[in-house]
């Protein structure tokens, strides 16, 4: 009985290191789990919030090309009435 009983002690003295080692992976590897969990979360929230960028920029683009397509036009019109006036003025200066 006194036998089995040193055994039993030493088999648990020999497993003890071995269930904290295990302890401590699963410890680490929780810890790791949630760091990354919430490091992946950010990314996520940066990437909505770029894309979102990137659409207003996008539209921004868009309405400036409109308006240059117009400045041009404008333009266009302006140097048309010019060449008018400047026509104009000769004949009556002839």
């Amino acid at each position: 009985m006194i036998k089995a009983r040193e055994l039993a002690e030493k088999g648990a003295e020999a497993i003890r290191p071995r269930m904290v080692w295990a302890t401590r992976v699963n410890e680490l590897t929780d810890a790791f789990d949630r760091e990354m969990s919430s490091v992946l979360r950010s990314v996520a929230s940066a990437s909505t919030e770029l894309q979102a960028t990137a659409t207003q920029i996008t539209a921004t683009a868009e309405e400036t090309s409109t308006q240059a397509t117009s400045v041009s036009a404008a333009t266009e019109e302006a140097s048309a009435n010019v060449q008018t006036v400047a026509a104009a003025s000769e004949e009556l200066a002839s």
